[in-house]
């Protein structure tokens, strides 16, 4: 962890994020798949903060249905809080949820 990073069982969320028009502007499922984002990359993410995961795990992650996923992933694509990088044949990905809007 970066120094002034706090430790813990919590994870970290900009606050400009969801006071962001375009955040308040997203449905529950998107927000969701955002905030667990959030957490996998506090826990799982490299120094820049991207991480692994397939879309099979981001459906266990967040309880949501595979075209649930699909469609908030890239609502928060469009809304510039989600990079995202398609993997292998197995539909792996790498994830960067962003601390600020785009």
């Amino acid at each position: 962890m970066s120094k002034g990073e706090p430790t813990g069982n919590f994870f970290i969320v900009s606050h400009t994020i969801p006071e962001s028009t375009s955040f308040k502007k997203l449905n529950l499922s998107t927000k969701l798949l955002y905030y667990t984002m959030c957490h996998l990359r506090n826990r799982f993410a490299n120094d820049d903060g991207i991480f692994y995961r397939s879309l099979g795990e981001l459906m266990k992650d967040t309880g949501l249905t595979r075209m649930s996923v699909v469609s908030a992933r890239n609502e928060l694509l469009k809304a510039g809080l989600l990079r995202w990088t398609k993997g292998n044949s197995r539909q792996a990905c790498y994830y960067q949820p962003l601390k600020e809007v785009v």
